[in-house]
């Protein structure tokens, strides 16, 4: 009896021990188990695989810079949080969100649609805190990416993030003449102006603007202490802005993001003799003290913080900028004395809130939302228009289109898509497109830009930035023409049926 007994408590032993084992078996599964794929784009390319419990299971580096930034970090085990923290401050210290222009892309993919969404605003909120603490004035983008099983061959084959190949299919969509491999090689910054302004050509890249700059400088290479390019392919005159750093001084250029021809160009002058002019003595976080103690503003409320070390006649200084609410503050400091330069205060009540500075809707997006609520067809709009725009410190999509003679005009807010103005009028003046043939044909775009640049004197070849947009105006149409011939900008509107000059203006851009 006793031996029965014995028996039966081993078994129930040997039972627990199994349990137990099974239990844990499901617990290290669990553990392991890939729930979410989180892609940081930056130049560096980072993918992230994550489980239930928001823990890193690995940190892969999908190109050279990125395994740079990783270099020395263990992030298994960590939480989600903590790693992100921990890779946007070594991406700062390497000096890849430092410009204003700069951004980081977001990516989040993942089969449970609540938990991805949940997670892209956790991630976008921890990277603008931490880039705003950093006083870092890169800007955040975030997307949920659908798991695709092509998207991800198509970004294993070009050894990028299947954030990166999520943006690059998009901007297939608006034009599928571009080069995959071409398209790659740029930035996540590159890609979101891209898509923004409609992909209508391949920009040459940061290293062509670079290189083209170099040559127009004709400085040498061994003289450069540092250079920063920028792009802003979503500018009205897409380019490159490109800033070489001698001990002579700062030398700045614009190369046209298409052509690659160097358009304008400056350099400040010569840096006095003192050998410890080129060493500043205020550092960049002593100058937004300076700023912020004249103005009287505590750093917890300056938004929009902007810091950038610069020359101007002879002189080292930092452009500080920042707001409060909507009054904007610009200070010039003496990066040698400290002494305030510059200080202007004024009100601008367009600048963009920290909290919606990142569109999450597309133009496609925003004009299928107010299609959607008109309840017409992209077929049956007439003269649709669509401008990414500001209002009272929030993005915008503003869109018009026509059926018939009634005119829709709509608000889309560019972060949530909620639709902020819908209006429904009749419009008596307006006329629908007449067909391209016929007594009421059109002059064509290629003629009215020859009558624009015969009028300015400009050969076409000469003309930077050229741009041409057919549009409405009190019922008639015309097509509006953009170009510049280095510092000196052409504006005209050309009537669209006749061909006369309705307007003609020449700047000077500063």
């Amino acid at each position: 009896m006793i031996k029965h007994k014995n028996k039966m408590l081993l078994l129930a032993l040997a039972a627990v021990v199994v349990l137990g084992g099974v239990f844990a078996l499901f617990q290290w599964q669990g553990s392991s188990k890939v729930t979410s794929v989180i892609s940081l784009d930056v130049n560096p390319s980072i993918e992230l695989e994550v489980n239930k419990k928001e823990r890193i299971i690995s940190a892969n580096p999908l190109n050279e810079d990125a395994e740079k930034v990783l270099e020395g970090m263990d992030l298994e085990g960590s939480t989600l949080t903590v790693g992100m923290k921990a890779i946007l401050g070594s991406l700062l210290e390497h000096g890849y969100l430092d410009t204003p222009s700069s951004a980081i892309l977001i990516s989040v993919e993942d089969e449970d649609s609540h938990r991805a969404a949940y997670l892209q605003n956790t991630l976008t909120d921890t990277a603008d805190s931490a880039l705003k603490n950093a006083s870092s004035d890169a800007s955040v983008l975030s997307q949920v990416v659908p798991v695709d099983e092509d998207l991800k061959k198509e970004a294993h084959s070009h050894s990028i993030s299947v954030g990166k190949a999520n943006y690059i299919r998009k901007i297939g969509e608006q034009n599928s003449d571009l080069d995959y491999a071409q398209l790659a090689d740029l930035t996540a910054q590159e890609l979101s102006q891209l898509l923004e302004n409609g992909a209508s050509s391949m920009p040459i890249g940061r290293d062509a603007a670079r290189k083209a700059a170099l040559a127009a400088s004709k400085l040498p290479e061994s003289d450069l202490l540092s250079w920063e390019v920028d792009p802003e392919l979503d500018d009205s005159m897409p380019h490159y802005e490109v800033e070489f750093t001698t001990p002579s001084g700062v030398y700045t250029y614009r190369v046209d993001a298409y052509t690659g021809e160097v358009y304008q160009g400056s350099s400040a002058p010569a840096a006095p003799s003192d050998p410890q002019t080129p060493n500043t003595k205020i550092t960049k976080d002593k100058a937004i003290d300076i700023a912020l103690d004249h103005a009287k503003v505590p750093y917890t409320r300056a938004e929009g913080l902007y810091c950038k070390l610069d020359w101007d006649d002879g002189i080292q200084k930092y452009d500080v900028k920042f707001y409060v609410g909507n009054m904007e503050y610009d200070y010039d400091i003496d990066a040698n004395t400290g002494a305030v330069l510059k200080s202007e205060k004024e009100q601008n009540n367009n600048i963009p809130s920290s909290q919606n500075s990142n569109t999450k809707i597309t133009k496609d997006k925003a004009i299928d939302i107010a299609l959607k609520h008109a309840g017409v067809s992209e077929s049956a709009a007439q003269g649709l228009y669509c401008k990414l725009d500001w209002d009272d410190g929030i993005q915008n999509y503003d869109i018009e289109f026509y059926v018939g003679n009634i005119e829709y005009s709509y608000e889309i807010d560019a972060k949530t898509g909620t639709i902020l103005k819908a209006e429904k009028d009749q419009d008596n003046d307006y006329v629908p497109a007449p067909q391209q043939s016929g007594s009421g044909a059109l002059i064509g775009e290629a003629s009215a830009k020859s009558t624009a640049l015969n009028h300015a004197g400009v050969s076409k070849s000469s003309a930077q930035g050229l741009i041409c947009k057919l549009d409405w105006d009190d019922g008639i149409q015309k097509y509006e023409i953009e170009f510049h011939v280095g510092a000196t900008e052409y504006d005209y509107e050309i009537d669209a049926k006749t061909g006369t000059i309705l307007k003609s203006e020449r700047d000077i851009d500063d």
